[in-house]
């Protein structure tokens, strides 16, 4: 019964700290889809506070590819990028420490308390949860950032003369990948 508990908290603590995988929107992240009208499309990658903006591109762009082929189509244009870099403040509440000790063995960050004798604003990031607390006084600001990559696309069954390199080839973009 202990070795299951054990197998169970290190699978979560595993969850907790891996960056968001190519996946459907979930817990962690993932992609989404909406139809906007005929062949255009609104596609996010929403990353948790692990994944590189290099990644959520990269995913992005292959989720883009994925639609364009599924609909029949061969190339997309990006006719709006609107990503973002979502910040999440957490407000102080008396039990974030236990919240965060949920996910981690030791308590460095929790038991180091800041100096503010010289700097009245200080932040510290606890390396394994990846939150950033900056202490003003007695003021405490819990922060995560996450990259969240929006594009809106128009699918085409191939591309126009003059405007080549405007156009986006799904099949490229899966070879690139290497999808199956």
């Amino acid at each position: 019964m202990k070795i299951k508990c054990i197998a169970i908290i290190a699978i979560g603590f595993l969850i907790c700290t891996c960056s968001t995988p190519y996946q459907p929107k979930g817990a962690l992240g993932g992609y989404s889809s909406h139809k906007l009208g005929d062949n255009t499309y609104k596609v996010v990658f929403k990353g948790n506070q692990h994944t590189k903006a290099e990644s959520v591109y990269n995913y992005l762009e292959r989720r883009c590819a994925e639609i364009t082929i599924e609909n029949g189509h061969e190339y997309f244009i990006v006719f709006e990028d609107s990503s973002y870099i979502d910040e999440t403040i957490f407000e102080e509440e008396p039990d974030l420490d236990e919240k965060i000790e949920a996910h981690r063995k030791d308590n460095y960050l929790l038991d180091r308390q800041p100096e503010i004798d010289t700097d009245p604003r200080q932040t510290l990031t606890d390396q394994k949860t990846k939150i950033n607390r900056t202490y003003r006084d007695s003021f405490v600001e819990n922060k995560s950032t996450n990259v969240v990559g929006v594009l809106k696309i128009q699918l085409f069954k191939e591309s126009r003369k003059g405007y080549e390199d405007q156009y986006l080839s799904a099949s490229e973009i899966l070879d690139k990948y290497k999808i199956e």
